[in-house]
């Protein structure tokens, strides 16, 4: 749809900060790495938190290089807010200078937010960082996190963490692309959730429901403990025969074939079934290009109607400056 204009109130920005603070036990010593754009909710709450809540201070950077993110680490950052191509540089840029571990002296917190977490792939981040990677779920609409992981190294934990203090949330699993079995649409409700969207009433109405409850867009399940499972967005659910098809489930599943470097799905149009997936794969330096062995390895990991009947390799995927893949962009790939 047209883009929107998220009217943020200075609690709601306030709130976000505090929470976000609370949640790496800030103080006054610590330095914030801040590279990340403060166009962006992210990066705008990551400079608040140690600015305003915190006191503490940020090293501000105007563009991201992971040489002087390396250099850095091995001077004064104690937190790293960043996204998953953030950190995926940084770690090939010491690959390459024969490092395999960053080392740092300093950091003591790492997190990575716009875009999901390949487990396998996180894994590899927190034996480079030797820290736990810390991420969580949220949105522009809720001020940034509206839950968050406090792991320990080594934990298996793939949820998006326990809501954050102060922060309300329920699953819908009657909305539309639920299974009526606890897993539905994430609903969140607190002091962090937008005022509204900027002249734009009839929007607002349809994500914010008279109780309150910010209605995200974003399928999910939560255990008895409390913590998110994200299941992928409701827009992007590919419907395939009557059956729901989740891209970031088959993402999850095909960056795991060890040719994979980057992988996005989508859907294209079919008279028969109404949508079919399709892969758009970045390969690994050296790997060469084999889509019946993508295929197949699906095939031993995903049910049939889940399998992508294309799978196209490209030499990039469209990012936002943040690093996240824009899927409604990949249709541009088409060949």
């Amino acid at each position: 749809g047209d883009p929107k204009g998220v009217m943020l109130t200075h609690q709601n920005l306030r709130f976000g900060a505090r929470a976000s603070a609370d949640l790496r036990q800030m103080v006054p010593g610590d330095v914030v790495y801040g590279v990340l754009p403060m166009t962006h909710v992210f990066g705008l709450v990551s400079v608040l938190m140690a600015a305003v809540s915190a006191g503490a201070k940020v090293r501000q950077e105007s563009r991201f290089s992971a040489a002087k993110l390396h250099a850095a680490t091995h001077e004064d950052v104690t937190i790293l807010p960043a996204v998953p191509q953030m950190h995926a540089l940084v770690m090939q840029y010491s690959r390459e200078g024969g490092m395999a571990k960053l080392a740092s002296p300093t950091l003591r917190y790492v997190s990575s937010g716009g875009a999901p977490l390949d487990p396998a792939w996180k894994r590899k981040a927190e034996g480079f960082y030797e820290l736990p990677l810390q991420n969580g779920f949220g949105m522009t609409e809720t001020c940034s996190g509206a839950s968050a992981t406090s792991n320990a190294l080594g934990s298996l934990d793939t949820s998006v963490g326990p809501v954050t203090p102060g922060t309300e949330c329920k699953i819908d699993d009657q909305a539309p692309g639920g299974n009526g079995a606890g897993e539905g649409e994430v609903l969140v409700r607190g002091p962090h959730v937008m005022k509204g969207y900027y002249r734009n009433p009839t929007e607002t109405d349809k994500a914010i429901d008279a109780e309150g409850w910010l209605h995200t867009g974003d399928l999910a399940s939560m255990d008895e403990d409390g913590c998110v499972f994200i299941v992928d967005r409701k827009k992007d659910m590919i419907l395939t025969a009557g059956f729901n098809i989740y891209p970031a489930e088959l993402e999850r599943v095909i960056a795991g074939h060890p040719s994979v470097a980057l992988v996005a799905v989508g859907s294209v149009p079919d008279e028969a079934k109404g949508e079919l997936a399709k892969a758009y794969v970045v390969l690994k330096d050296g790997a060469k290009p084999d889509a019946d062995a993508i295929t197949e390895y699906c095939r031993e990991h995903l049910a049939a109607y889940k399998v992508p009947r294309a799978v196209q390799f490209v030499a990039d995927l469209p990012k936002t400056s943040t690093g996240k893949v824009m899927r409604r962009q990949l249709h541009t790939l088409d060949d």
